[in-house]
C-alpha cells in the first residue's frame, strides 16, 4: 500500500519504508515469549502502525518490541506494538518462508513519538508541496 491509497481504510497515511526494523517478542497469547531478536525490513510506516517484512511467523496478538530505524537517521525509535495480522510471502529464488506482518503502535517514548510524527509529515509534505516549497503535481 502506498501513500494514501483511495482503497486503504486507515485513520492516517502510510509512507512507504525500506528500513530495517529489529523487534523481541514479549508476550503472546499462548505461553513463554522467546528470547530471541529478529531482523525484519520495513515496507511501511505511519502514526499507528507499521507493515514489515520478517523470516519469524507472529500470531496476532503478539506483543513485540520494536526498534525502527528511521532512514536519515542514526539512532532508532522504540516502540512497543501489537501484531495485528501476519501473512505468508512468497519470495522468489528464496528458500526460507518469509512473512508480512502489521503491527498496531501501542506504547513508545514521548520524544519517540515526537520523531515518528516528524519523520511521518515531513515525507507527507515533501511529496505533496515538494522539496522547494512548490505545489507537486500528481
Amino acid at each position: 500500500m502506498g501513500k494514501g491509497s483511495k482503497s486503504d481504510k486507515r485513520k492516517y497515511a502510510r509512507l512507504d519504508l525500506m528500513s530495517k526494523v529489529n523487534f523481541i517478542v514479549i508476550e503472546t497469547g499462548g505461553g513463554e515469549a522467546p528470547a530471541n531478536r529478529f531482523r525484519a525490513v520495513g515496507k511501511n510506516i505511519g502514526v499507528e502502525g507499521i507493515l514489515f517484512t520478517a523470516d519469524k511467523e507472529l500470531p496476532k496478538g503478539t506483543v513485540i518490541d520494536l526498534e525502527i530505524f528511521l532512514p536519515g537517521r542514526a539512532d532508532p525509535v522504540y516502540i512497543e506494538g501489537e501484531v495485528m495480522w501476519c501473512a505468508s510471502v512468497k519470495q522468489r529464488g528464496k528458500k526460507k518462508m518469509e512473512y508480512d506482518i502489521g503491527v498496531k503502535f501501542l506504547t513508545m517514548d514521548k520524544n519517540h513519538v515526537l520523531l515518528l510524527i516528524k519523520y511521518v509529515c515531513g515525507e507527507l509534505a515533501e511529496d505533496t508541496i515538494g522539496p522547494k516549497g512548490r505545489l507537486a503535481r500528481p
